[in-house]
């Protein structure tokens, strides 16, 4: 839960939706996690950080966007929203972004954590990489370059102990 949440005492938060859409992601082979979430569960707790949103990748976004769009319907009793971008769906609650479905043509290489698919390690790398060139001198830029180093921290450790 956010501040914001606590304070306007927002009858849904988002840690409850993020719930929601993990367990909704169990099992599927047409998605997979990236960005935060993704980095989270490759690096230690105690270097996890917060996210406002799940991004995902998957290779029919707007069919997916709108199955999560209506498992999060028939599970909370709230407005959320659709909206379609050039290559993403974004589902938004609350005039905030919740989940965001980007689409390839081609899923990249997975792992199941939990039964959930989420990019490997080394594509996480590289995709941090093309956000860092994409997007290097903003704010996202930096938590770009912030994920990267632990990701190859990890990566190291892994190397170390192979």
């Amino acid at each position: 839960m956010t501040m914001h949440e606590y304070l306007a005492k927002v009858p849904i938060t988002r840690d409850q939706i993020q719930r929601k859409v993990l367990d909704f992601m169990h099992g599927r082979n047409d998605c997979a996690l990236v960005g935060a979430w993704a980095v989270n569960l490759y690096v230690p707790l105690e270097d996890e950080r917060l996210t406002a949103d799940i991004d995902l990748v998957a290779t029919n976004q707007g069919v997916l966007a709108e199955l999560i769009w209506a498992h999060l319907v028939s599970n909370f009793s709230a407005d959320f929203k659709l909206m379609p971008y050039a290559d993403m769906v974004r589902i938004f609650f609350s005039l905030k972004p919740v989940v965001d479905v980007v689409q390839v043509p081609t899923l990249p290489e997975v792992n199941r954590i939990e039964a959930i698919p989420v990019v490997t390690l080394e594509e996480l790398i590289a995709m941090k990489r093309k956000a860092i060139a994409d997007r290097g001198h903003t704010p996202k830029g930096l938590t770009d370059q912030a994920d990267l180093m632990r990701l190859e921290m990890v990566q190291e450790q892994r190397r170390k102990h192979a």
